[in-house]
């Protein structure tokens, strides 16, 4: 059995469906973030850090380690995002004419 020199590690795996949806991901370190959600359906934030505080557009919400809350892009367009902490970002997109 092998063991990690640094510790445990998360793995965080997003999949989706081929010819349906697309997906990317990335990740947000403390401050604040523009993120433009025009161009995907739905953003899911993940904490990363034991308390976070996040603001996206006038919401605040306090997140523990690996909560999540999803942005509705259809509806609500840009988000602009402030957070305590990191987070992960994956950002879905249906693909053209599904939506």
């Amino acid at each position: 059995m092998g063991r990690l020199i640094g510790g445990v590690i998360r793995d965080l795996n997003v999949m989706t469906r081929r010819g349906l949806c697309r997906h990317g991901v990335s990740r947000l370190d403390a401050g604040s973030k523009d993120l433009s959600v025009d161009r995907v359906d739905w953003i899911v934030l993940v904490s990363l850090d034991e308390a976070c505080r996040v603001r996206v557009r006038d919401r605040a919400l306090e997140l523990g380690r690996l909560d999540s809350v999803m942005i509705d892009g259809r509806d609500e367009g840009a988000a602009f995002i402030e957070t305590s902490g990191a987070l992960i970002c994956v950002a879905l997109t249906l693909e053209a004419g599904l939506g």
